[in-house]
């Protein structure tokens, strides 16, 4: 570990509620900060600061403590830059991950303290889209569900809305009417939200994600629906025959029946309704 021991110069310093300059000496109290690590070792300043008299008598203010600029803030037990390494490590890895990353760094830090250190960042400043992408998500899958914005040409998010109905997304959009464009899942709330909140400004289009699925969904159906076919045509070792014993047409497929039965009886030449031979063998050897 590489210990830093340092005090402040007797210099007048401002107070920070009147900005009255005071060199009027009250105690001196020592503070503990932890840097970033120097080469592969940890780093801790121990740093003497003054608390000084307010000579101000109309500020409310009796005593106040220095601080010095770059280094220290009120009860930060961390410098300025230990913090901003910390929050960028919590901003990509968030809790135990983020621990984890800080402990191969040398700083020693809880993963509690990482989400604290994500939840006192301020908001991202962003502006309304041209193209807008809202979907849905969960935040206990089957029970609550919120809705997501996001900037679809940078792919950041903008905001997370509480629920998934028409008036929460046409709340959102009448208070930020400047989407040209508007991405959304096949969700018919969504579009008819869409359409409240900006029913002449955006354009709706689906996104690409749900556009693919409903494609492969229709290829399913369209497989499955022609499954005899195809079995057909891997079990013949010459391909499939364009007779009307193997081929599948569309006729085929309109009057094929899906009962078993019923298409064995179908097959038979003297029609439904009659036994096959090889049924009445089996009967009379059952007797």
């Amino acid at each position: 570990m590489v210990r830093l021991v340092a005090k402040t110069q007797p210099i007048g310093v401002a107070c920070p509620a009147c900005a009255a300059v005071s060199n009027r000496v009250h105690s001196v109290c020592a503070r503990r900060l932890e840097d970033r690590p120097v080469g592969d070792r940890p780093v801790v300043i121990e740093l003497t600061v003054r608390r000084l008299y307010c000579e101000n008598s109309a500020c409310t203010r009796r005593t106040f403590a220095e601080q010095v600029e770059g280094l220290t803030i009120r009860y930060g037990r961390r410098t300025p830059s230990s913090r901003r390494l910390l929050e960028a490590v919590a901003v990509a890895l968030a809790g135990r991950a983020g621990a984890r990353l800080a402990a191969a760094l040398h700083i020693k830090v809880s993963r509690t303290t990482l989400l604290r250190a994500i939840m006192a960042l301020p908001d991202p400043t962003w502006a309304v889209p041209k193209v807008l992408g809202v979907d849905d998500f969960a935040t206990r899958r089957g029970h609550h569900y919120g809705t997501v914005l996001i900037d679809c040409e940078t792919g950041q998010p903008l905001d997370m809305l509480t629920g998934r109905d028409a008036a929460t997304l046409a709340g959102w959009l009448r208070e930020h009417p400047s989407a040209e464009i508007i991405c959304r899942d096949r969700a018919g709330s969504y579009a008819e939200g869409a359409r409240t909140g900006a029913p002449t400004r955006a354009i709706q289009v689906a996104d690409r994600f749900h556009l693919w699925q409903n494609l492969g969904t229709a290829v399913e159906a369209s497989i499955r629906l022609h499954s005899t076919c195809l079995k057909t045509a891997i079990a013949s070792p010459d391909g499939p025959t364009n007779d009307g014993d193997n081929g599948c047409d569309e006729g085929d497929v309109a009057d094929r029946s899906p009962h078993p039965r019923a298409a064995r009886d179908h097959s038979h030449p003297a029609g439904p309704g009659t036994r096959h031979p090889r049924d009445r063998q089996r009967t009379a050897h059952r007797r």
